[in-house]
């Protein structure tokens, strides 16, 4: 449960190379997700990249990710609100943790997303990162190490599939052990993109 909805958590959001993937070693692959892994700079939590293929278009996708029924299935968000803009397809959103497990984390990440016509089908780009342009509005709760990801969502046959790509770090600093939230971080991202396969339909 606890991984769960880190994991999920943070899916509230750094342009990425898909074919830059000289320094990515593959975990594995499960369920038609294939998972690849990553160092991240001054961390003992890898970034994590999810690779899948979803039977329906982009449009879709989309807007299940981005739409009620992926906030439906998030879990331990004590409060989350958007914070003002930051230009054109920009928003500053703060997002609080709780868990009775561990302290409360929270952040402020920049979000921004763009989309491209491909021959009639749409690319989505959707990308976080923790920013301190904007004061956290709570002391009472440890701010996280680091949030960093993107979604990546590419027509194909014709705009009939979609190749999903998912990229995420999350640091939660602190005592939590980084072996542990690893093992569960990677697992979740598993989780995470067969659910989607499933659904966002």
């Amino acid at each position: 449960y606890f991984m769960t909805t880190l994991i999920l958590l943070s899916l509230i959001i750094l342009p990425i190379n898909i074919d830059a993937a000289s320094s990515w070693s593959k975990h594995g692959s499960k369920q038609g997700v294939t998972l690849f892994v990553q160092d991240f700079p001054k961390s003992d939590v890898p970034k994590v990249r999810a690779i899948t293929i979803i039977n329906s278009p982009t449009d879709n996708v989309w807007n299940f990710i981005t739409g009620p029924g992926m906030k439906n299935k998030i879990k331990g968000v004590k409060d989350s609100k958007h914070l003002g803009s930051c230009g054109e397809n920009c928003d500053y959103i703060y997002v609080r943790l709780g868990n009775w497990m561990i302290a409360d984390r929270q952040y402020v990440v920049k979000m921004k997303w763009s989309e491209k016509d491909v021959n009639g089908s749409h690319r989505y780009i959707r990308y976080w990162k923790k920013t301190n342009e904007i004061s956290l509005p709570n002391k009472n709760a440890m701010n996280v190490n680091s949030i960093n990801g993107s979604w990546l969502l590419e027509p194909m046959d014709g705009g009939k599939k979609t190749r999903l790509t998912y990229e995420n770090h999350l640091d939660l600093g602190g005592s939590v052990p980084a072996h542990l939230f690893t093992s569960g971080f990677i697992n979740k991202a598993y989780e995470l993109m067969v659910m989607l396969k499933s659904e966002a339909r």
